[in-house]
């Protein structure tokens, strides 16, 4: 199979070598083209990727505001972490006695 497109500049071709259907439903489609189609094709996905994802990032409709109880835990549990500092460097330790840094370095 094979398929045509102009991206105005030039006439491309892009071809369907083998499509692997997988148990799970998806598929691996292998294709061939030059290198511009490739380029041109990367760079549009690419960039409606990140584009897509900012638009997840900016939407901020499901958050709410903490309840009063939820923000007093939220205190009591920095106030806690506060005070547990690792005994090697002196940075914050959540369990231990030493921190993830200094237990990776030991």
């Amino acid at each position: 199979m094979a398929l045509s497109f102009s991206s105005g500049e030039y006439m491309s071709e892009i071809k369907v070598t083998a499509i692997e259907e997988r148990e799970d439903g998806s598929a691996l489609v292998k294709l061939d083209m030059d290198d511009a189609t490739f380029g041109a094709i990367f760079n549009y996905g690419f960039v409606e990727m990140i584009r897509k994802g900012m638009e997840v990032e900016l939407d901020r409709s499901n958050i709410r505001p903490m309840t009063d109880e939820e923000r007093q835990r939220a205190r009591e549990k920095h106030q806690a972490n506060q005070s547990r500092k690792c005994v090697s460097c002196g940075g914050p330790t959540v369990n231990d006695d030493w921190c993830s840094f200094c237990l990776e370095e030991e």
